[in-house]
């Protein structure tokens, strides 16, 4: 994109450092905020800097998800240390949340950028509607046998690679439909999307080598000026929002992540072209 003006790379930027500040502070706070702050963000983001539209969702995610992998470090140490994590459902859903995102990291890079925008609206949008309501969907008393668990796993981390979410959007309500704790949800789920982002960004990065338009400083689908940009400002903003899980009203918490979600669904639904 030779020929840009100093003031659109300002720009550019100025909100993906504002992006990385919300998103860090959203993921600290409610287990989710990352991918569903810095995907459309970073569409709309490349929009401006007039990336190929036919590469701009792949770059979109992902970047959002390379971004992810030291935040979501970071974001399980700060909840760990605060007692959110539930070692038990960590150790049951690791394996399927892993494997589930090689096996999606492995088509990632060949889905078609309409295909990846409308599942991150459609998965968006279901889960807004769960936490929306009063009590959400009651799945029952802690986690299923050991082959639902490994389905529900899978699933979370092949769609959560898909979309560049990082997983706790999915896991979050998910594990509270089965009567976990709201703040142990957030933190459990904070430290299962660690396992996510990695397999995801390199399967991003595997598929885009030879891509054409791409950005300057992307490496296959990862633009690593991006990163560079976003992951200090989450990084920094996240252990602020940790702090917040355990004095919010867990009404209040749901609500949030509802609106965020709801917001992002129709933004994407909006891009697609």
């Amino acid at each position: 994109m030779p020929g840009l003006e100093a003031g659109a790379l300002l720009g550019f930027a100025s909100i993906l450092l504002a992006a990385g500040l919300v998103a860090g502070f959203l993921g600290g706070m409610v287990g989710a905020g990352g991918g569903l702050i810095v995907v459309p963000v970073l569409y709309y983001a490349f929009a401006s800097l007039g990336v190929d539209p036919g590469v701009r969702t792949h770059m979109a995610v992902g970047t959002a998800l390379a971004a992810v992998v030291p935040t979501s470090l970071l974001g399980a140490r700060a909840h760990w240390l605060r007692g959110n994590v539930s070692p038990g459902i960590f150790r049951r859903m690791a394996i399927p949340v892993l494997l589930g995102s090689v096996l999606a990291g492995a088509l990632a890079g060949k889905a078609d950028g309409r295909l990846l925008s409308l599942l991150f609206a459609l998965a968006a949008g279901v889960v807004a509607v769960n936490m929306s309501l009063r009590k959400g969907f009651a799945l029952g008393d802690g986690l299923p046998g050991p082959v639902a668990t490994t389905l529900i796993g899978g699933a979370i981390g092949s769609i959560s690679t898909l979309v560049g979410i990082g997983g706790a959007t999915l896991t979050v309500p998910v594990l509270h439909a089965f009567r976990t704790p709201m703040p142990v949800a957030v933190g459990t789920a904070a430290t299962l999307g660690s396992l996510i982002g990695l397999p995801g960004a390199l399967a991003f990065v595997a598929g885009g080598l030879d891509a054409p338009g791409l950005p300057p400083g992307s490496i296959g689908y990862v633009n690593l000026a991006a990163v560079a940009i976003i992951f200090p400002a989450s990084a920094a903003a996240i252990s602020w929002g940790a702090r917040f899980t355990r004095r919010v009203n867990e009404r209040l918490l749901r609500s949030v992540f509802a609106v965020f979600l709801v917001l992002t669904a129709a933004r994407m639904v909006l891009a697609l072209p």
